[in-house]
């Protein structure tokens, strides 16, 4: 959909793009099924799972924003995970978790 544009404001274009990008992640989960690797396969699961509650949500106007851009952030963070992209929270999580901090 060259040039017609996306809008988080006004929703324009964003079930289009839900839909491109839940189709292309359910082609990927089902060729997973020879990857070499699991963590891979189930990073791609979650992901395609967190976006079918996004699409449908989307479609049936169910929730408000916050919820559909919560199962989008997990959808997210699932292929981060997959390619080894570490967020703030991680970072964080790792450090308190190792430390003892502020007792």
């Amino acid at each position: 959909q060259d040039g017609d544009g996306i809008s988080g404001k006004t929703g324009k274009g964003v079930r289009e793009m839900m839909d491109q990008i839940g189709d292309t992640l359910a082609r990927r989960v089902a060729a997973a099924g020879s990857a070499t690797r699991a963590r891979h396969a189930a990073a791609l699961r979650v992901a395609l799972e967190e976006l079918t509650v996004a699409r449908r949500m989307l479609a049936d106007d169910q929730a408000g924003d916050e919820f559909l851009a919560e199962h989008l952030r997990q959808a997210s963070r699932s292929l981060a995970g997959m390619i080894g992209v570490v967020g703030h929270e991680e970072i964080l999580g790792e450090i308190f978790a190792r430390f003892c901090i502020g007792k």
